[in-house]
């Protein structure tokens, strides 16, 4: 059979068990990576196989910070500290036009460096968010667009545990790929506050929110403002301490991540929230959703057998290497399949799927793989928000039912637009993403 024919096959059974059989994703790819190996050595070959491609891809020491840099989040988290974080910012922004959209960037902002999940920071938000902005009456686009903006920042901001799984599955410096993160990062965040101010001041989006709080006894700036620096410090310390180690070269990822989870430890020790209960929670949930990533890991190490076994690797490469087309162009088909992507199924399965067939055709064409690794992460935080199946759109669904589909497909098209224009100033100007780095 044709590699192409393979691969069509092969993916369609993937997307067959993840949308009809509702199997979980590392199921899923493990199953269809026993059942090829199997097809091609036979029963005895492929249990000697999948065992060893399993193990093989958990034995990276890259991925090491994923399980501290989450442990360190939920530390931070759980104690309060992000949440007065939180409150401080929203305060502070009490006269900005549409503060409540403005807030949900900034918290989102924040929540990535704790927390490294957008599903969760976007269900987070759209729960605490979208009502206050509702009842002000904003308009669908600018608070649903806000909060689905605000939540893929986790994926690109570091400390990104999808970086992290990213740089070790793709053979991409862990270390200068979160530093590289950053100068997007703030684009990105930026590009979502010039949407959302034209949106209150050209279209009216923030609803009667002005009139409502015109009439209103509001706080001084000193009054908005006292709080922000008591409030910020510790996340300040933790971001300064985790990349700082990296930037100057005095740790690796993994040691930074672990000078993190002690920073965390200690400050939440030093303001007396650090409780037993805390510690219990924190590490529970550290191995629960650590352990959830890993399995997808494992399972992706022997889908990726499966690949090279069936041919469909080799077939797939061939083809782009006889391509006669100018190297952005492969580069811009390389993204566009990680956006098509990002419509069925969750980022890190992406990255597995999609790792064994882009790393040697990024090799191939001699391009930066920090560069390229910053490119792929914000495709893969557009997949999760373009129509018609980007997941963040069923979670935006789910944390605000009240509005429709259609309503939130509406309210995610300025956003995306943004991004586009963010992407292409770094895929036109790579210094954007590395001129940290190179400092560094």
């Amino acid at each position: 059979m044709d590699w192409y024919l393979t691969l069509a096959l092969i993916l369609g059974a993937l997307l067959f068990s993840l949308i009809v059989l509702r199997l979980p994703v590392f199921v899923a790819l493990l199953g269809i990576g026993v059942v090829v190996l199997i097809g091609e050595y036979g029963w005895e070959a492929a249990a000697g196989q999948v065992p060893l491609g399993f193990a093989s891809s958990l034995q990276s020491y890259s991925l090491a910070p994923v399980v501290l840099f989450f442990l360190m989040g939920e530390i931070l988290f759980r104690s309060g500290i992000v949440e007065g974080a939180i409150g401080a910012i929203r305060l502070a922004l009490d006269r900005v036009p549409g503060k409540l959209s403005a807030s949900a960037t900034v918290t989102g902002a924040i929540l990535g460096v704790v927390s490294g999940s957008s599903v969760a920071t976007t269900a987070l938000l759209g729960k605490n968010l979208v009502p206050a902005m509702r009842k002000m009456n904003y308009t669908p686009v600018l608070a649903l667009g806000s909060v689905m903006s605000a939540g893929g920042l986790a994926m690109v901001i570091p400390p990104s545990t999808t970086a992290v799984v990213l740089g070790a599955t793709a053979s991409i410096p862990v270390g200068p790929l979160l530093i590289a993160g950053i100068l997007p990062g703030v684009l990105l965040a930026i590009g979502y506050l010039i949407v959302q101010f034209i949106l209150v001041i050209f279209f009216k989006g923030d609803g009667n929110e002005r009139e409502a709080l015109a009439g209103a006894e509001r706080p001084s700036f000193w009054e908005r403002t006292k709080g922000l620096p008591g409030a910020l410090l510790p996340l300040l310390v933790i971001f300064a301490v985790v990349l700082g180690l990296i930037f100057y070269g005095i740790a690796t990822p993994t040691e930074s991540a672990a000078f993190g989870v002690l920073a965390a430890f200690v400050l939440a020790l030093l303001q007396r929230r650090l409780t037993l209960k805390v510690i219990w929670e924190s590490a529970t949930s550290t191995v629960i959703t650590s352990g959830g990533i890993l399995l997808l890991i494992g399972a992706a190490g022997s889908f990726s057998q499966a690949l090279a076994a069936s041919g469909v690797l080799s077939g797939f490469l061939g083809e782009v290497r006889g391509l006669e087309a100018p190297d952005w162009l492969i580069l811009v088909l390389l993204l566009v399949i990680v956006l098509f992507l990002g419509m069925f199924l969750e980022t890190l399965s992406i990255v597995m799927i999609t790792a064994p067939f882009f790393v040697p055709i990024v090799s191939d064409l001699g391009v930066n793989s920090v560069w390229f690794g910053i490119l792929w992460l914000i495709a893969l935080r557009l997949g999760m928000v373009t129509p018609p199946f980007g997941l963040e759109l069923f979670v935006m669904r789910r944390a605000a039912p009240e509005y429709s589909m259609g309503t939130i497909y509406k309210a995610s098209l300025p956003f995306i637009l943004s991004d586009v224009m963010v992407m292409t100033l770094i895929f036109v100007f790579p210094a954007i993403a590395l001129v940290l780095v190179v400092a560094s």
